[in-house]
């Protein structure tokens, strides 16, 4: 998304929430430093590490999680597709015994099954806001295969899709590489 188009929303969440963009801004450029020393997924290379099909599933932590995962394994062959989890979705994943091709997170969700699915071959977009810092700070050196993501202004090794939540940026970055179809 353009950053111009995206300001706009972004002004009014900051507005409506009453947090600061320097804090966001601050996060932000905790999380480019890290990724800066131990090294970080670009777009091309996340490109390259997951066989992007066309076809997107994103998973978001809600009540009906488990009931749509077991419809989706019974009628969706999964290998067709990208699997995305929205942070906390990724323990129901787990549970289930899928493991997601990218976890789109901002470090809140249970992280020692956030550390297992990395382990297991899953990508991680981090992202750093306001109130993330902490998580950004003690997590994000212990991941592999990371690309860093900002809700403000994109620099550095940190891209900025658009979305709000782990769920919105997930779709947000389907969209960004592609994505024709896309099942949430």
């Amino acid at each position: 998304m353009d950053f111009g188009l995206w300001e706009t929303y972004y002004r009014k969440i900051l507005d409506d929430f009453g947090f600061e963009r320097k804090d966001d801004e601050k996060t932000a450029q905790v999380l480019d430093d890290i990724l800066f020393e131990q090294g970080c997924l670009t777009l091309e290379d996340l490109h390259e590490k997951v066989d992007f099909s066309t076809k997107f599933i994103v998973f978001g932590a809600g009540p009906s999680l488990k009931e749509h995962i077991k419809k989706i394994k019974e009628n969706y062959d999964l290998i067709d597709y990208v699997l995305i989890a929205a942070d906390g979705a990724t323990t129901a994943l787990v549970e289930e015994k899928i493991v997601p091709d990218i976890i789109a997170t901002d470090l809140d969700g249970k992280i020692n099954d956030i550390l297992y699915a990395n382990a297991h071959g899953a990508s991680l977009v981090i992202h750093g806001h306001g109130n993330n810092m902490n998580a950004v700070r003690n997590y994000t050196p212990f991941f592999d295969n990371v690309l860093g993501t900002t809700q403000a202004q994109s620099h550095g090794n940190l891209y900025n899709f658009g979305g709000f939540t782990d769920a919105d940026r997930a779709m947000f970055l389907a969209i960004a590489v592609g994505a024709s179809e896309l099942t949430l």
